[in-house]
């Protein structure tokens, strides 16, 4: 699976559009489109930020030809689904906010950028988020499903294309069954014997581990405050490093690093 380029240029926290408030339990994922032809990813996420304080709206991610650029962590809440629109799945307990990860693709009819790679980018982006939670393809929700009465999208996108909303699920499940040990991502057949064999190995692992050595994953292209993810730095642990680093802080995740601990 080729996953496209993330970037990631976050919200300030706090204001409107970010509280910095957990998600929970992510179960969907929620399908949008800017409805804005020919504006790319950074120029939203841009905006978000100039306005974070003059209205309490947000998506986690917008995807253009570029690739992906992230404006609130995985981890947080993002305004991107009325409330009150009373529409299944979106009631609760599972408001779209609280349990959803919301995307959104960027599309031009201008030809100022290609549409369809941002299509390609975008079907990427969705299949890599349903294998990282773990969820079935029949867990994408468009936008327009959960709020009729003021929303059609992603379909604007899709139509300038000629692409369906089948099409697209076919698109992102193609891709997952390319990759492997993805099954539960597909078919979500983990049954209960999982879960409490999962559980009981969690329980079993030891609870002091001695570090030999981390890897560090990141990239200082910088760009307007973009930090592009991928370069890998190889690090001996020192005291010194433990104590600098303070590898127990999560802001360092919240950061945008992706530390990883060999144990003995």
């Amino acid at each position: 699976m080729n996953t496209p380029t993330i970037f990631k240029k976050f919200i300030p926290v706090p204001s409107s559009r970010r509280s910095g408030i957990a998600i929970g339990k992510v179960t969907y994922i929620v399908c949008h489109d800017t409805g804005n032809d020919g504006t790319d990813a950074i120029t939203n996420v841009n905006y978000f930020i100039q306005s974070a304080n003059t209205i309490q709206a947000s998506a986690h991610a917008f995807v253009d030809a570029g690739g992906v650029v992230q404006c609130l962590p995985l981890t947080e809440k993002a305004w991107h689904v009325r409330y009150d629109a009373d529409i299944a799945p979106n009631v609760a307990p599972n408001f779209a906010n609280d349990h959803a990860i919301g995307v959104e693709l960027c599309y031009s009819t201008k030809g100022l950028f290609d549409t369809k790679k941002s299509y390609a980018n975008y079907v990427s982006y969705i299949a890599s988020l349903l294998i990282q939670f773990s969820l079935p393809v029949s867990c994408l929700v468009q936008h327009s499903q959960l709020d009729p009465a003021r929303r059609t999208d992603p379909m604007n996108a899709f139509a300038t294309i000629g692409k369906t909303w089948a099409g697209f699920l076919a698109d992102v499940g193609a891709i997952i069954k390319s990759v492997p040990n993805t099954k539960n991502t597909m078919d979500n057949t983990q049954t209960p014997a999982d879960t409490a064999q999962t559980q009981a190995e969690i329980q079993a692992m030891p609870q002091e581990v001695k570090v030999k050595a981390i890897t560090v994953t990141f990239d200082r292209y910088e760009n307007g405050g973009m930090v592009q993810e991928g370069a890998t730095v190889n690090l001996r642990v020192t005291p010194e490093l433990v104590a600098d680093m303070k590898l127990a802080d999560a802001g360092l995740v919240e950061a945008g690093y992706n530390v990883t601990v060999d144990a003995e």
